[in-house]
């Protein structure tokens, strides 16, 4: 059921029926949190994909919201030195950017770059091909 519910929020998120998509996703998070957990990934999966459609919408304060909820379930399920962290954190930084966050958005870069030179000096393949300069990533945000 939960994945024909996913294929119809993507299917109204194309037909640009927003309202109807979030309802769907709410739902779906709901359910998945009951059945599985706050923490687990499909939970966290449904997170992901309403805050993009939120981004999508230029909603940022609630994308920023739930992203800072994700976040802080992946620092409890994964831990903070995940890639899937390390990737929420620069989701919640470009979602500070979009608002002029700018001090929050440098912390929240900077903490992840610090996080991705620790592993990357364990030659984890995941961290090696990111940027490695704040400036860089922020530049590439126009």
């Amino acid at each position: 059921i939960l994945d024909a519910m996913r294929n119809f929020a993507s299917v109204s998120i194309r037909q640009k029926k927003y309202a109807a998509a979030e309802q769907i996703y709410q739902l779906m998070l709901e359910r998945r949190e009951d059945a599985l957990g706050r923490e687990h990934a499909l939970a966290l999966q449904i997170m992901d994909e309403l805050v993009q459609k939120l981004y999508k919408e230029n909603r940022y304060k609630e994308a920023e919201r739930i992203c800072r909820e994700k976040l802080r379930r992946r620092e409890i399920s994964l831990g903070q030195e995940h890639v899937q962290t390390l990737e929420n954190m620069e989701e919640l930084a470009l979602i500070l950017h979009k608002q002029w966050k700018y001090a929050e958005r440098e912390e929240m870069l900077r903490n992840s770059l610090t996080l991705r030179g620790e592993m990357s000096s364990q030659n984890d393949p995941d961290t090696t091909n990111r940027p490695r300069s704040l400036e860089s990533i922020i530049e590439s945000w126009g």
